[in-house]
């Protein structure tokens, strides 16, 4: 049994337990670029109904579920101050995490790419240090996450996909391009993968 006392969040609150190790992964550890943002994983113990869309009495489906191992923002946690436990809004998570396969699935307008690597050296052909390596801001689509919940307008309720907050066709290809984020992007680095905003992506590759 997952939750030890009963309780019932309101609207897209979820109620989580904090791993003892925050940040760590198996294959190595999410760590944005920037040092004023700390990562966590926490499992979900309940969560609440979903928002109620403004004028109807319809609610925003969620796609986080009792069970899951999710990856967020430590500042966003409100900490109950027993067991490691807190409430956290399905809006800021970052994405699931499958512990078994250690595999990252993006969550919201998240997107998950395969990073280009850093330079090796200058173009001047002077060779550059690990610690002097400009990290790359571009990088191959692998996933994108369900898209920014709307919640109000003629499509409350339902998600802006990926692909729309891109400008892109229906039927046009998200995976397997090349995609360019700008130099303020917060960007998490793990094992080789990478975690970037749709929004902060600036252009892609040709389908």
């Amino acid at each position: 049994m997952i939750a030890t006392r009963r309780f019932i969040p309101r609207a897209s609150t979820l109620h989580v337990r904090v791993h003892k190790a925050p940040d760590q992964r198996p294959s190595g550890l999410w760590l944005p670029d920037r040092r004023d943002v700390r990562t966590t994983e926490a499992t979900v113990l309940a969560t609440g109904p979903g928002v109620l869309l403004p004028g109807t009495d319809k609610r925003a489906f969620l796609w986080v579920m009792v069970g899951d191992v999710i990856l967020f923002e430590e500042h966003h946690l409100q900490p109950f101050g027993v067991d490691g436990e807190g409430l956290i809004d399905e809006r800021h998570v970052l994405a699931t995490v499958d512990p078994e396969a250690d595999v990252i699935y993006p969550e919201g307008e998240w997107v998950l790419l395969d990073p280009d690597p850093a330079p090796k050296a200058s173009e001047g052909g002077i060779y550059l240090a690990d610690r002097t390596k400009v990290s790359p801001r571009s990088g191959v689509v692998l996933e994108c996450g369900p898209g920014e919940l709307r919640l109000s307008g003629p499509f409350a309720g339902l998600r802006r996909p990926v692909r729309a907050i891109w400008g892109l066709d229906q039927e046009e290809p998200l995976l397997d391009r090349r995609a360019y984020w700008e130099r303020g992007a917060l960007v998490y680095r793990c094992a080789g993968q990478v975690l970037v905003r749709a929004r902060d992506i600036m252009a892609l590759s040709g389908s």
